[in-house]
């Protein structure tokens, strides 16, 4: 009987597991997607709420700056194959955006929009720091998923319900700190600060993996769980 519940609450954490990552791999974009036009059209680059080049063309180059990146991934994983293992093409992704997110909120909490010619460098870092997101999402994302393609489809299905429950939270999210907190700049550094504390999870779990995917699949063969 506890051998039963071992695996059952094994079986659980590697499900939970994928959920998490499911939720992190979107977590930053999320994050970046939401803010951007309170924080940086209104805030950082509408001085005096009056619009500049940046204001106006910056939603366009968040966008053309997270796409790019997401074909250029997808390029390659069609036509070459990024070899290692895929823990570890995980667990670079996790850290890369670990290290962009803490640039972003470093760079809330130093840098005031105090001149006109700083909005040049910080719409271009800014822009920068997207990228590398996005590119370092595309290459996590597609890892993930290979992953867990070892497992039952319920597993994918837990990645997929994290995708999915990103959204919502970031929806309640941003309900939530909208109505506790004012200042655009604050609520700038709670949002990234959030999602560095989920990214951080997951690669605390990254640890907990390791040490419970080959059990786990065993344990899903000898009961013979089928994968599709």
């Amino acid at each position: 009987m506890q051998c039963a519940l071992n695996i059952c609450f094994q079986l659980l954490l590697v499900y939970f597991i994928a959920m998490l990552h499911g939720i992190g791999v979107l977590m930053p974009w999320n994050m970046f997607i939401t803010i951007a036009p309170q924080y940086y059209v209104h805030y950082w680059f509408s001085p005096n709420n009056t619009q500049t080049e940046y204001s106006k063309n910056f939603m366009s180059s968040l966008g053309i700056a997270s796409q790019m990146p997401n074909v250029l991934i997808n390029v390659i994983n069609t036509f070459l194959v990024i070899g290692g293992a895929l823990l570890l093409r995980i667990a670079g992704p996790i850290v890369i955006n670990c290290a962009s997110v803490f640039a972003v909120i470093i760079n809330e909490r130093m840098i005031l929009p105090r001149h006109i010619s700083d909005m040049a460098w910080f719409y271009v870092v800014t822009l920068a720091i997207v990228a590398i997101i996005n590119f370092s999402n595309g290459l996590y994302q597609n890892s993930t998923f290979g992953l867990f393609a070892d497992f039952p489809a319920a597993y994918t299905n837990a990645l997929i319900l994290g995708n999915n429950l990103c959204g919502t939270f970031t929806t309640v999210l941003s309900i939530v700190v909208t109505m506790i907190l004012s200042d655009v700049r604050s609520i700038a550094i709670t949002y990234f600060s959030i999602s560095l504390f989920i990214l951080s999870l997951c690669g605390i779990s990254l640890f907990v993996l390791t040490r419970q995917f080959k059990k786990v699949l065993l344990y899903l063969e000898v009961l013979q769980v089928p994968r599709e």
